[in-house]
């Protein structure tokens, strides 16, 4: 919600319970302005899916949405991607995440991409750990497979995505099948993202 803080205390966290869905978001912010997240737990169902399809089970998700700040997220075992920051696909709104900071995230054991950073206005990532993301314990990974994946997308027909004044802040990134990965395919749209640090 608008005006919300969700702080995860002690032993909390949220599970994703087995399933086969193709897509799935353990927590979204979408259409919200001026909220918190404090030390979330999220833990995906890579190791006991039920389906073959899809690569969209999403921990944490990032959509249009202002005046973010999520500390410390610890994402575990995504059927797609750990931490997602972009515009929905096919949304007509040309809106994108505005104003939004992640402070140190820790990725681990997702299938698809540990991040992937899509769209946004003035966004950062600080010190992101990113590791185990591809094929692992027996599951097949999905392509890119990548520790941070940078793709500007949108559905044809739909804004354009734009990136700007965005950071990532001295990733790490280790035991991933891809470690960085850049794929742009909308032509003449605008990318402003710096990554620094060691």
């Amino acid at each position: 919600r608008s005006n919300s803080v969700l702080g995860f205390v002690g032993n909390g966290e949220i599970r994703m319970l087995a399933n086969n869905a193709t897509n799935y978001d353990v927590i979204r912010a979408q259409d919200v302005e001026n909220y918190i997240i404090k030390n979330p737990v999220l833990r995906g169902d890579r190791l006991t899916h039920t389906g073959v399809g899809g690569e969209w089970g999403y921990g944490l998700t990032i959509y249009q949405s202002k005046n973010g700040y999520i500390h410390k997220p610890r994402i575990y075992d995504m059927w797609g991607d750990g931490l997602y920051i972009g515009k929905s696909w096919g949304g007509t709104s040309d809106s994108v995440p505005t104003n939004v900071t992640v402070f140190e995230p820790y990725i681990e054991g997702v299938r698809r991409n540990g991040l992937s950073f899509t769209s946004g206005n003035n966004v950062h990532v600080i010190r992101p750990y990113i590791t185990k993301v591809g094929d692992y314990d027996g599951v097949t990974g999905a392509f890119p497979k990548s520790g941070i994946d940078v793709e500007p997308e949108s559905a044809p027909g739909t804004p354009d995505p734009y990136m700007r004044h965005c950071s990532i802040e001295a990733p790490c990134i280790l035991d991933c099948h891809a470690g960085f990965f850049v794929y742009v395919f909308p032509d003449n749209i605008e990318i402003d993202l710096h990554i620094k640090g060691i």
